[in-house]
């Protein structure tokens, strides 16, 4: 099942808004009871961007970015945008 989600980045005085299609699952796992029937946590996830807006403060305007700028800025926003849809799972 896919769903979409938004999440907010705060860029030194400008705020990143990303909407984020995502799917997957998350099992949390069994470590208590007869060793044969534990096993770890575990899950999958996908994610991509659809649409990326900046609110620019000191214009007060809102700029959607392009797929070429989302892919440009993606690296460095990676991690703290994985964290944010892995906690809607």
């Amino acid at each position: 099942m896919q769903t979409n989600g938004t999440t907010e980045i705060k860029l030194d005085d400008e705020l990143l808004t990303l909407e984020v299609e995502y799917s997957g699952w998350y099992d949390p796992g069994v470590c208590s009871g007869p060793p044969e029937n534990c096993y770890p946590p575990e899950g999958e996830m996908e994610w991509h961007i659809s649409r990326a807006w900046v609110w620019i403060e000191e214009a007060s305007m809102d700029i959607q970015l392009t797929q070429d700028q989302i892919k440009e800025i993606l690296p460095s926003i990676y991690d703290t945008i994985d964290a944010d849809v892995s906690s809607l799972l």
